[in-house]
């Protein structure tokens, strides 16, 4: 059982956004997607735009120093909106193709309740995984939880993700552009494998309102100290 959390982990730091998965796989199930027009889902008040044709560009460093050999790589991603939505267990996500170096497939945002997550596939059609990663109407230090999978489990193992707003309305650099109404959230990824939950990985978030995820920067707790930093390179709202 720890072998295969470890490999999880392991493969979430290459798909900082949930991104590496087949083009032929859809994270939705068998549920189809639907094409929509004008701007919905799309405003100035939004932490994640949606209309067709917004993209986002990423690079993201992998280290590991610690590995035999160390690893210490750099992939570009991009992430664009399709116009289409798909409807999953009640809620309706708007999709976007993403691409990482030469692997393609989706990734599903979800904006509803004043809460943004977005659902993806990282390992096989089996395991479908979505991250709560902003509660835009929560102050500074509140928390939540939230199942990781529609199971709560991931290869039969409890797994949760539990958020906490660090910072809002901040400013930061990234490649030379500085961004404001920033806000930092901070998930932890944590498994029950007998003895309680405990924390495996740390992802930090930064959001901005108006553009959407502009760095994640993840680390590995348990096994591995491998981290990702994946910070926007360029961006187009529409």
């Amino acid at each position: 059982m720890i072998k295969k959390v470890t490999l999880f982990l392991y493969a979430l730091m290459f798909v900082a956004l949930g991104c590496k998965l087949d083009k032929s796989v859809s994270p939705g199930g068998a549920d189809s997607l639907k094409t929509t027009g004008g701007t919905s889902g799309n405003t100035v008040d939004s932490y994640q735009p949606a209309t067709k044709g917004t993209y986002w560009k990423y690079s993201a460093t992998i280290m590991n120093t610690q590995a035999q050999p160390p690893v210490n790589m750099t992939e570009l991603q991009t992430t664009t909106m399709t116009g289409a939505t798909i409807t999953i267990n009640n809620k309706v996500y708007y999709t976007a193709n993403s691409v990482v170096d030469t692997m393609k497939g989706y990734v599903y945002f979800y904006h509803g309740n004043n809460t943004y997550s977005y659902r993806s596939n990282l390992i096989s059609p089996d395991v479908v995984v979505e991250y709560v990663y902003l509660k835009d109407n929560a102050a500074v230090g509140v928390t939540w939880t939230s199942p990781i999978t529609d199971s709560g489990k991931i290869n039969g193992t409890p797994a949760q993700i539990v958020g906490s707003i660090i910072e809002k309305d901040i400013s930061i650099t990234l490649a030379g552009k500085t961004f404001t109404n920033v806000t930092h959230t901070q998930l932890l990824l944590q498994y029950d494998t007998g003895t309680g939950f405990s924390t495996f990985q740390n992802m930090d978030y930064y959001i901005a309102k108006g553009i959407g995820i502009i760095r994640i920067y993840t680390k590995n707790i348990q096994f591995s100290t491998t981290t990702s930093n994946n910070i926007i390179t360029d961006y187009t709202v529409k």
